[in-house]
């Protein structure tokens, strides 16, 4: 694969900081108004917030833009570490041409791209790099561990505890790393994928993807519980039985299992077999959707009276008995299975993986001009 340095800005070290959000996806909408409030250096103010996130994306871009280099082609290694987990990632480009090679495992919402082509658009910069895995090769072994043993330009902890580490990185040994890698797996970025094709097309250009890749066995994946609202309980109770659930004390089930939390208790199911076999059809996410979501809401898609919990976040198995709820927990997805699925060209369900730590919007400032 052939993998090039990509022309970035870099965050001053000094503000870094201050400038690097935690993940996007994981705040509220409040959360977001109130860490720009408190931060005017912020990227937040250059995502665009409020009633006119394009304007507000513009004037923020004007102010933030001033805690960072100038623009110049270069690659770096790039080091999250947060508790026990540890991943070190190359930042770099995959050339237009090379996209082929990057492989979803998602289906991606068509207004949602139309959204950040729009922004590219128009605030004509992109600072969240997509993050892949690869199949891990001694050559980009070889690279990360001879770029890390010299002196990071950056190290420093995030507002959410998050330690992010940088240190450059030369073309050639970027190059020679590249040509080990067959194909890469997106795990955190989709739709910035999709938008950066739809925009290349619209605008008639070939643009390289800003990119981080990470070995596969470094990452970390969990899965996506469920939390169905509002349900009567006759027919929960129906379906758990038709299911032959019995009482647990199980904190997480195994693979090929469930546990389903209902009016204060435990219940474990063993998911019965996908009536398809492909590699997304034997996944647990989608044996759950198939055979318990689906019946019990006519649905499985996230959204609404169905709320997609990342499993590292507590459930509370009282909150949902008061919302007349059932939480179903899922074993952890294995990054060979997520690779599997993209091989096979299909999709798993929506969200059924949760990587983490992700990386930081407002350290690399990629320009659309």
């Amino acid at each position: 694969m052939l993998l090039e340095p990509i022309e970035v800005s870099l965050v001053s070290p000094e503000l870094a900081d201050r400038v690097a959000i935690p993940a996007y996806d994981n705040l509220t909408a409040r959360e977001r108004v109130a860490l720009a409030d408190d931060e005017p250096l912020s990227f937040l103010h250059a995502i665009g917030l409020g009633p006119d996130p394009i304007g507000a994306a513009v004037a923020g871009l004007d102010r933030v833009r001033l805690a960072f280099d100038e623009p110049r082609s270069r690659a770096f290694c790039y080091r999250l570490q947060q508790g026990d987990s540890l991943q070190t990632g190359l930042v770099c480009g995959i050339p237009f041409d090379q996209l082929a090679l990057v492989r979803p495992h998602e289906a991606t919402s068509p207004s949602r791209v139309e959204a950040l082509v729009t922004y590219t658009e128009k605030v004509r910069v992109v600072s969240s790099p997509v993050a892949v895995a690869y199949r891990h090769t001694e050559a980009m072994e070889a690279l990360m561990a001879v770029s890390t043993a010299g002196t990071p330009s950056h190290n420093f902890v995030s507002q959410d505890g998050l330690r992010q580490t940088i240190w450059e990185v030369s073309a050639d040994d970027v190059r020679t790393a590249g040509a080990s890698i067959e194909a890469v797996y997106i795990t955190d970025g989709h739709h910035r994928v999709a938008s950066l094709k739809a925009y290349a097309e619209r605008n008639d250009v070939k643009p390289a993807l800003l990119a981080v890749l990470f070995a596969h066995d470094d990452m970390t994946v969990a899965a996506y519980n469920r939390i169905l609202l509002r349900m009567g309980a006759a027919e929960v109770i129906a379906r758990l039985e038709a299911l032959g659930a019995r009482a647990t004390d199980l904190e997480r089930p195994a693979q090929g299992q469930t546990i389903a939390l209902f009016q204060n208790q435990r219940w474990l199911v063993r998911l019965p077999a996908a009536t398809t076999d492909s590699a997304a059809a034997r996944l647990d996410s989608a044996r759950l959707d198939e055979h318990v979501i689906g019946p019990l809401m006519g649905s499985a898609v996230p959204g609404g009276n169905i709320v997609a919990v990342p499993g590292p976040v507590p459930i509370d198995v009282v909150q949902v008995a008061e919302a007349h709820g059932v939480a179903f927990l899922l074993a952890d997805p294995t990054i060979d299975q997520m690779m599997a699925v993209a091989d096979a060209h299909e999709n798993m369900p929506a969200k059924s993986t949760y990587f983490s730590p992700k990386p930081r919007s407002g350290l690399f400032l990629r320009y659309f001009d």
